[in-house]
């Protein structure tokens, strides 16, 4: 080992342990170190603690692990840039890492760790100029090099996408990591940005791509149709802007999951697509063909729903209102009390716009059929009736129906069917301990008339019992009295005898 450290002083221990490689923890020597360095040392770890967090953590480690604490003038005037090798520290010791990037605005910086692989901001405050101990020296490593060129460097911001099968386009924040191979396959570690305490994530390059380019405008303005992403959910989702109202603000038709919400201006984005290596623009939809243009409707202040003062707002149907059909369903008596304005968006995925209006009144005619049918149940329905109809509600859902007030009614009696169920379930649990405590008490009573029997046994053989006994007593007492004669008899007797020795000749 060459120095020779003794007991008391302070030293930085080197863990081999999986996922602690390459991390040096302060300790105090509980024992001298050896000139050979084969023999195991103690050390007590000054912020390491043992499993139940009692006490500090002592342990036995190979002189090999053990360094002195590095003197604060080998690292102290080191000017921390990018590349230079550091020690930071993090979970109670320091880790040897490199900084790729110094962010001039908070004067943090980005350091990169091999083992395990991350990329961390530190402030200064927890970052030491990193220097190797070659006994009985002191060394400083060279600057590592720091690859920012490339498309997908260590640190570069990029999109991940949430869906491997592509169900749905959605991409959120990441920072790489770092580039490996598995298997022969080129993949790579990512942080999720939203989520910082989530662990890093191993992913394939078709699932990476670079953050899109910002608008050519920051006062960009989006229309009817556009394509455009809409941050929601922590994710970038495709979407299409169903309505433009005042104040920077949209309604965008959420492609994936048929929703529809509102966004500020700075939470879209223009929709493009990466391939070849390159940013590519989506052409805008449009709602019909040709030779037709989409119904627009202005709404005013007496129809909107937020707060005072209320934006105007666009709204496109994607076809023209031109059936005589749908006087069927304005005709019943659920359109007045509760009229709708479904969007019908989906259906431009419709290329026939004639398709698409007849799809529009079908659907219409259904959601007030199905408020008939909700108004028309009864309580012995079952609960599958329920269900049904209330899949049937969230379809309609999807397509700009207003379906709290149905469902709301529809979850009330679902719930008061659980609990006429649940009671049921109660009586017949009681009825079964009634069941089970009736069969016990009939058991007991069999058991009674069983001890009874044996009681009366009992007695009967206590009677003779006793009887037997009387006899005996009577027994005992007339031996007793036979022996007393027998006694009489003995002295009379021992008193003949010595008469008889002691008469005179």
């Amino acid at each position: 080992m060459g120095t020779e450290m003794v007991k008391g002083s302070e030293v930085e221990v080197s863990s081999q342990e999986e996922g602690l490689k390459g991390a040096y923890f302060r300790a105090l020597l509980e024992e001298n170190t050896t000139m050979s360095g084969r023999k195991k040392v103690s050390v007590r770890y000054k912020t390491l603690l043992t499993d139940d967090g009692s006490s500090p953590l002592t342990e036995a480690v190979q002189q090999s692990l053990l360094r002195p604490v590095p003197p604060e003038e080998e690292y102290m005037d080191v000017v921390l840039e990018e590349g230079t090798v550091v020690d930071a520290y993090l979970r109670d010791g320091w880790w040897t890492g490199v900084i790729i990037n110094k962010k001039l605005e908070d004067s943090n910086f980005l350091v990169c760790f091999d083992s395990p692989p991350d990329i961390i901001v530190f402030e200064k405050t927890n970052l030491r100029a990193h220097v190797d101990w070659t006994d009985p020296k002191w060394v400083r490593p060279d600057l590592k090099e720091v690859d920012k060129k490339t498309m997908f460097c260590p640190g570069r911001m990029v999109e991940v996408s949430s869906s491997v099968d592509k169900a749905e386009d959605a991409w959120f924040p990441a920072m790489l990591i770092k580039e490996i191979e598995v298997d022969g396959e080129k993949k790579f570690i990512v942080k999720d940005c939203n989520h910082e305490a989530r662990p890093n994530t191993t992913v394939v390059p078709r699932r990476v791509r670079p953050q899109p380019p910002p608008p050519s405008s920051v006062e960009e303005k989006y229309t009817l149709m556009d394509r455009v992403e809409a941050f929601h959910g922590s994710v970038w989702r495709k979407g299409l802007v169903k309505e433009v109202r005042t104040g920077k603000r949209y309604k965008v038709f959420l492609v994936a999951t048929k929703e529809e919400h509102f966004f500020s201006q700075s939470d879209v984005r223009p929709l493009k697509v990466w391939e070849d290596e390159a940013w590519h623009d989506v052409p805008k939809v449009t709602s019909s063909s040709s030779h037709q243009t989409p119904n627009v409707m202005m709404m005013n202040s007496a129809a909107n729903v937020e707060e005072t003062p209320p934006p105007a707002l666009l709204m496109a149907l994607p076809f023209a209102k031109r059936s005589p059909y749908w006087k069927s369903p304005e005709a019943k008596e659920g359109y007045k009390t509760m009229p709708q304005r479904p969007h019908f968006s989906p259906l431009l995925a419709a290329e026939d716009v004639n398709h698409r209006e007849w799809s529009a009144v079908g659907m219409t005619v259904s959601f007030y059929g199905f408020l008939e049918q909700v108004k028309g149940l009864k309580p012995h329905d079952s609960l599958s009736v329920l269900c049904s109809l209330s899949a049937s509600f969230v379809e309609l859902e999807e397509y700009g129906f207003d379906i709290g007030a149905p469902q709301s009614r529809i979850r009330k009696m679902m719930s008061l069917k659980d609990e006429q169920a649940k009671i049921a379930e109660e009586k017949q649990c009681l009825e079964k301990k009634v069941g089970e405590d009736e069969k016990r008490s009939r058991k007991l009573a069999e058991e009674m008339d069983v001890l009874k029997g044996k009681m009366l046994e009992l007695q009967r053989q206590e009677a003779v019992a006793r009887g037997e006994k009387e006899a005996a007593d009577k027994r005992v007492v007339e031996m007793k009295a036979s022996g007393e004669r027998f006694e009489q008899k003995m002295e009379d007797v021992e008193l003949e005898f010595l008469e008889t020795a002691s008469a005179p000749w």
